[in-house]
């Protein structure tokens, strides 16, 4: 059985990871990374790194789950991938599109996998959705969040649109509202459109719906844990997924970008 390590085990969603994974497959346990001195030096400095990942961790375990605070993404995904390890990484995969292109590069080197989460990809709507031919989709994904609300809600958001949309084709967006709590972008392809929200709201509102099929509606229920469950067997799989292409997770760090600007 493949042994996968949660690196931050006891956080929000390393607890739910562990809740998710079958008996017997949750392996080594990385509670903590950083110190807080070093983390807070990283932090004043810019750099989105996450410090180095100790060796035991590492050993323990055939894959890992990076389930911490996104500054620390990047350091302990690089290290699980240059140790070979294939990597589930919570979003967002890191702070900038930049340090997101350099740590494919580091995946492709090592030849280990690297996704990104994005559960919601996974429910059976959202999949039926992506088959359709042509696409014209509202997306909505917003609630409270006590930081970064752009952060938390817009890699959803994106995922979403560049999953039904296609990463293949070239993508036409247009920033439409954005204040840094609250944005709304149009995004194009040969497949059709997508007029997409994500930010700040009182309460969660998630709600995906193609214009021209009104039957095919997904307001985000019953993403935990089945969702997690199906896309956690389709990284190990180690098959090709275009919700797994780096394509997807870099063009929503390329749209999240130009929305910060």
């Amino acid at each position: 059985m493949t042994r996968i390590g949660i690196a931050g085990r006891f956080g929000r969603q390393g607890s739910r990871w562990a809740e998710t994974l079958p008996e017997g497959m949750c392996g080594a346990v990385l509670v903590r990374e950083l110190d807080d001195k070093t983390l807070e030096e990283l932090r004043a400095s810019g750099i989105p790194n996450g410090g180095v990942v100790r060796l035991a961790f590492l050993k323990g375990c055939d894959a890992v789950i990076v389930a911490t605070p996104v500054e620390t993404h990047y350091g302990i995904a690089g290290a699980a991938l240059r140790a070979g390890k294939p990597v589930l990484c919570e979003k967002p995969l890191v702070l900038s599109l930049q340090t997101a292109r350099h740590l494919y590069q580091v995946a492709a080197g090592s030849k280990a996998r690297l996704w990104t989460c994005y559960p919601h990809l996974w429910h059976p709507a959202v999949e039926a959705m992506a088959k359709r031919a042509e696409v014209d989709a509202e997306i909505t994904f917003c609630g409270p969040t006590e930081a970064e609300p752009l952060l938390d809600w817009a890699p959803h958001a994106l995922s979403m649109a560049l999953y039904l949309l296609g990463t293949d084709a070239l993508l036409k967006t247009k920033i439409l509202t954005s204040d840094h709590k609250r944005a709304s972008c149009e995004i194009e392809s040969d497949r059709g459109r997508a007029f997409v929200t994500f930010g700040l709201s009182p309460v969660k509102r998630v709600h995906v719906q193609l214009k021209n099929q009104p039957r095919l509606y997904y307001n985000g229920e019953n993403c935990h844990p089945t969702t997690m469950q199906r896309m956690l067997a389709a990284w190990l799989r180690s098959e090709d997924d275009p919700r797994g292409d780096p394509a997807l997770t870099l063009g929503v760090h390329e749209i999240l970008e130009e929305v910060l600007r």
